[in-house]
């Protein structure tokens, strides 16, 4: 419970990796990064995205599972592929998200194992962060994930237009 950046007052939750930042004196300082959660913004910023779920949806990227649990609930939609890197975050949110229309696969979503397969919205959300750092990744992978696409399908990234706009704008972090 508590004030979130950008946020309301509420309980949420979180996915957030510790890493090693530096060594001070002999001890470690450990930054932590949030790569998910369901805030108001986070909802939000995937809100069209959920919209535009159908058919066979492919997410690149696991988080908390807010959008694959959202996407299982649409009774337009027939499945929900998942390609996860990390085994852990797979081990600690599979289980609590486990649907019959659900199936996470650990896997690079830079080298995905989709021989053969098609799916009519793909969505990659591997980003923690919001910045133009990321627009040549995202056209990148949207433009790999194109083959993988149904004629017609969509494929799309987390803010996608969002960032292409800050691109040509010229907002540089």
């Amino acid at each position: 419970t508590g004030q979130m950046d950008m946020g309301e007052p509420g309980t949420y939750v979180m996915l957030r990796q510790r890493q090693r930042a530096m060594a001070v004196h002999e001890e470690y300082i450990y930054r932590e990064t949030t790569w998910m959660s369901d805030t108001w913004m986070e909802r939000d910023s995937n809100s069209d995205i959920l919209r535009a779920a159908r058919g066979d949806v492919l997410l690149v990227g696991l988080g908390i599972g807010m959008c694959a649990v959202a996407m299982c609930r649409k009774p337009e939609v027939t499945s929900v592929t998942v390609l996860e890197l990390e085994p852990e975050v797979i081990w600690l949110v599979a289980p609590a998200i486990a649907h019959p229309k659900l199936r996470v696969v650990q896997a690079d979503g830079w080298h995905p194992p989709l021989r053969g397969r098609r799916f009519d919205v793909i969505y990659v959300d591997i980003w923690h962060d919001l910045c133009v750092d990321n627009w040549v990744d995202i056209k990148t992978l949207c433009r790999k994930y194109r083959s993988f696409a149904r004629t017609g399908g969509l494929v799309t990234a987390w803010n996608k237009e969002h960032v292409k706009y800050l691109v040509s704008a010229g907002r540089w972090r």
